[in-house]
């Protein structure tokens, strides 16, 4: 079987509470997975056909486990792509009842049709599912890229703001109850872009979703951790709007 190796974006994410739904109704987790990736094929046509800075990922497949990534020999050149993609991979799974929680590497890595391997792919399966929440990290070896490029004296304009645009500085709860400084995906922004929305019909949309969710004793902590996340996020773009 051949082999690629390549360096690029890689994000590793998996949905939340699926282990006990698959088990209880295994054909209802399918038909709902599928009809998500039919989504996320519609997303990559749309994405292919737009300006060609922004490019679709390649996409393995592991029971509830998606892998994306974007080859680059320059990460900056799809953070964007890769930005745009996960805010709204993280919307369509909400509104199809799936929470996701992940993480976004950087580095080297080598793919086949069904597989991908390698320290880009290590570094954010480590980080996949430290946060207490659901959302998607930014793992320290690449967050430290961006804040680098990000506070550059003679970093232009077009740089900052592929970064910040679909990528936040956050106080991230962990696991162990603590909290670490992190860059995240800022999924929040796709309840306000999709629609049009201001801060209240986006928070009453994104509510509305969290309401089908079934949330067992002991995993509310996750739940409040998000909600607070979705604010934060919409406290910043109240101040600078998309």
């Amino acid at each position: 079987m051949s082999y690629t190796v390549e360096t690029g974006v890689i994000a590793v994410v998996d949905a939340l509470g699926v282990r006990e739904s698959s088990a209880r109704d295994p054909t209802g987790f399918l038909d709902k997975r599928d009809g998500l990736l039919s989504k996320v094929d519609k997303m990559k046509v749309r994405l292919a056909k737009l300006p060609s800075k922004l490019k679709p990922p390649e996409i393995v497949l592991l029971g509830d486990t998606f892998i994306f990534d974007w080859p680059a020999k320059d990460p900056l050149e799809v953070l964007y792509s890769a930005g745009i993609f996960l805010v709204s991979f993280v919307h369509f799974g909400l509104l199809d009842g799936f929470c996701f929680r992940g993480a976004v590497a950087v580095g080297d890595y080598v793919r086949d049709p069904k597989s991908v391997v390698g320290a880009a792919v290590t570094d954010a399966i480590s980080w996949c599912d430290q946060a207490d929440w659901m959302g998607i990290v930014v793992t320290p070896h690449f967050g430290l890229r961006l804040s680098l490029i990000a506070n550059k004296s003679n970093a232009t304009e077009e740089e900052k703001d592929i970064i910040t645009l679909h990528h936040t500085e956050y106080e991230v709860p962990v696991k162990n109850g603590g909290k670490i400084r992190l860059w995240a995906v800022s999924w929040p922004l796709s309840f306000f872009v999709a629609g049009n929305n201001d801060a209240r019909q986006a928070r009453e949309q994104f509510l509305s979703c969290l309401e089908s969710q079934r949330i067992p004793l002991g995993t509310e902590r996750k739940l409040w951790n998000t909600m607070a996340f979705f604010e934060h996020v919409t406290k910043q773009l109240e101040k600078n709007p998309p």
